[in-house]
């Protein structure tokens, strides 16, 4: 999982000067580390770290961003994260939770290859059903 930092430092003032960009790279060093160390990539999902060491920008930008070229899955945590205030206001929903659904719509219409780490599944299928 990438994580902009320590725990107990990593939501003071983070910063990326291209934060999908960065994160890539994070992945890329780290899937040729397991390759060396004789890991499968078929056994590796990798997590962006949506809310870990990011402000709500970098986490808008992750979900919006291109993710072409990466041969593993990406893990998105969103439930329960201080971002989706953000997009509650920008898109006029009732609360955090209608922001949660929209996300997970969002990414269902990318198509790209994910897993989802949630707090509520019958929200999640229920919303996508």
């Amino acid at each position: 999982m990438h994580a902009g930092g320590r725990p107990k430092e990593m939501q003071k003032g983070p910063s990326y000067q291209n934060v999908v960009k960065e994160v890539r790279h994070f992945f890329e060093e780290r899937m040729n580390g397991m390759k060396k160390a004789g890991i499968e990539a078929e056994r590796v999902v990798l997590d962006v770290g949506v809310g870990f060491g990011k402000l709500a920008e970098h986490n808008r930008a992750l979900l919006e961003g291109e993710w072409e070229g990466l041969t593993r899955p990406l893990m998105w945590g969103l439930s329960r994260k201080s971002f989706l205030g953000v997009t509650e206001k920008e898109k006029g929903l009732r609360n955090r939770d209608e922001a949660l659904d929209w996300w997970h719509r969002e990414l269902l219409r990318k198509g790209k290859p994910m897993v989802w780490r949630v707090h509520e599944p019958a929200r999640v299928k229920s919303t996508l059903s």
